[in-house]
């Protein structure tokens, strides 16, 4: 049998998700298989005498190239020189911490154990909890803060003080220095500066600490002033430049300066200071000599040149003034020949606003109306509207169902997408198969609350019971609850293990629950899991999909059967 052949039975027989677990699992197997023992790695060495007593010592030649030979000692030279003995095996070191961090035997480990433990006692000896220290209710170690303490344990500040309420995170002496340190710091982060010399004065003086010589202008404030005037030295205000009332500043152009320092002046520096310039007459910007030459519409030139003579008043408005005072700009601007910027501009000045009925029309021309018998294919057996399912079917936003359901008074039904797509999904793996949506049993009780509970979906002709999972059934936190709300959390995973319990309790009846971040829609998948469960499959030929193939909602929906509380009996 060629591997094509035996390929395509696989994946008819156990589905294609199947197919691929088993081939991980073999290339696993293989690779273990194939896995051969490294060789081990030679060294190569070399002779290098010591520095103090010529002795040769062997040396790996990797070593040899990194270090100074003039400064190589052995190892009983060493020794010497080591002020420290180990109280275990009685050699000599530099640094006790270090050679016991070396050291794998029993005894040395004891020996660490017992002096952190003692150094841990001395540290915290005299002082009080909560005013030096803090325990961490997780392990009991003693620390001033737990902010970096809590990572050993996985957990951040905020579900510690959720898990332990009223367990301080940082002692109230480490609290009070950083809060005394917070309020009277003088200079930090972009604020700090530093001291130099003026290049050209000389003087000290204080900057920015990210002020750089060569990039910045170092120099003094006085020396700058200097320059400054030295370079509009033999010019004219205001031909060759103009000076800012509000500051002194002079520039050939004020635009970028008014931005920068004077942005409460935008667009009203003239008005707040009648006949100033902004811009020198003698500066390039006012040449328009490249502009010559340039032929211009003349109906253009026209409207201009009659936009500076107009001079509408109150008066020419009120022809064209609607109920609510509003005005009718496009009349205006067709009967009047003007521009409806110059239009708009007068406008302004007299305070009136443009209609709304334009907006209005336009809003009408984009606006879906839907009819009852448009809606009455999405109808479910319980005579409510399914929103979800015309949501698919018509291809519309759900405010806009929503909002047309509400016009035409139709009682609405709100479900999950998902949840929809993946029930149709089985019935249309399992033949067409009916079905139940939010199928409840008296049998079936919530012990905290005395009422039923409700499962997603129910095959009567299967005994199937199928359970669709959001992500709030195993991810905390989630878009539904937050933090705070862990309890209802608990309960709620409370709640779904109770479910289970009482379905595969009872004879004859299949449980399976599908989690949203699986394919659900994928027939392959859905069949996978059916067969998983021991349910034949039977796909209808009018329906027939092979595996990988995804189900979609259609225009037409199949109303799940009305069946009452005794399917089962």
């Amino acid at each position: 049998m060629s591997p094509n052949t035996l390929r395509a039975r696989w994946i008819a027989e156990f589905g294609v998700y199947a197919f691929k677990a088993r081939g991980r699992q073999c290339h696993v197997e293989g690779n273990k298989k194939n896995r051969g023992v490294p060789k081990p790695k030679v060294w190569r060495e070399a002779p290098v005498p010591c520095s103090k007593c010529g002795v040769l010592q062997n040396l790996r030649v990797a070593k040899i190239v990194r270090m100074q030979l003039e400064s190589f000692v052995c190892d009983s030279c060493d020794s010497e020189e080591r002020p420290i003995t180990c109280p275990v095996c009685s050699s000599r070191c530099r640094s006790l911490s270090h050679h016991l961090a070396q050291q794998v035997d029993g005894a040395h480990q004891k020996f660490s154990q017992e002096r952190e433990t003692s150094r841990v006692i001395q540290q915290w000896q005299g002082k009080t909890e909560d005013e030096d220290f803090v325990i961490c209710r997780v392990c009991g170690e003693k620390q001033t803060t737990l902010g970096s303490h809590l990572r050993i344990h996985g957990l951040r500040a905020e579900d510690y003080v959720i898990a332990y309420p009223g367990a301080p995170i940082r002692c109230r002496r480490l609290t009070s220095v950083r809060s005394f340190a917070a309020k009277n710091r003088i200079c930090t982060g972009k604020g700090d500066t530093k001291t130099i010399s003026c290049p050209d004065c000389q003087t000290l003086h204080t900057v920015s600490k990210f002020l750089v010589p060569g990039t910045h202008d170092i120099r003094c404030e006085g020396c700058q002033r200097l320059a400054t005037d030295a370079l509009w030295q033999g010019k004219s205000e205001p031909q060759d430049f103009v000076t800012c009332r509000a500051c002194g500043y002079r520039a050939e152009n004020l635009c970028s300066h008014i931005q920068n320092a004077h942005s409460e002046l935008v667009g009203c520096y003239t008005e707040q200071h009648p006949g100033a310039l902004i811009v020198a007459l003698g500066s390039s910007i006012r040449d328009r000599s490249h502009l010559k030459g340039v032929k211009q519409n003349p109906e253009s030139v026209r409207r201009g040149a009659d936009a500076l003579r107009i001079n509408l008043t109150l008066e020419d408005f009120k022809p064209f003034l609607e109920v609510d005072g509003s005005v009718d700009h496009r009349s205006m601007c067709a009967t009047r020949g003007i521009w409806h910027p110059t239009l708009a501009r007068y406008m302004k000045q007299y305070g009136l606003k443009p209609t709304r009925k334009y907006l209005e029309q336009r809003y009408q021309a984009r606006r879906v109306i839907l009819t009852k018998e448009q809606l009455t294919a999405y109808r479910l057996a319980n005579g409510r509207y399914s929103i979800g399912q015309a949501m698919a079917g018509l291809g519309l936003s759900f405010p806009t169902v929503r909002k047309e359901m509400r016009r035409l008074g139709l009682p609405m039904a709100h479900q999950c997408i998902s949840q929809a797509l993946c029930l149709k999904a089985i019935s249309v793996v399992l033949g067409g198969s009916t079905y139940v949506e939010e199928w409840n049993k008296p049998e079936y009780l919530n012990p905290k609350t005395g009422r039923r509970f409700r499962f997603d979906g129910f095959f009567p002709e299967y005994r199937l019971v199928c359970e669709f999972h959001g992500a709030q059934h195993w991810k905390f936190p989630n878009q539904f609850m937050k933090l705070e709300h862990r309890g209802l959390w608990e309960a709620l995973l409370a709640s779904d293990r109770i479910k289970e319990t009482m379905i595969l309790t009872t004879p004859g009846l299949h449980y399976l629950v599908i989690r949203e971040d699986q394919p659900f829609r994928d027939l392959g998948y859905i069949r996978s899991r059916l067969l998983e469960l021991g349910l034949p499959e039977r796909i209808s030929p009018h329906v027939r999909a092979e595996n990988g193939s995804h189900i979609r909602l259609q225009h037409e929906v199949v109303d799940p059967i009305a069946m009452g509380g005794d399917a089962l009996s």
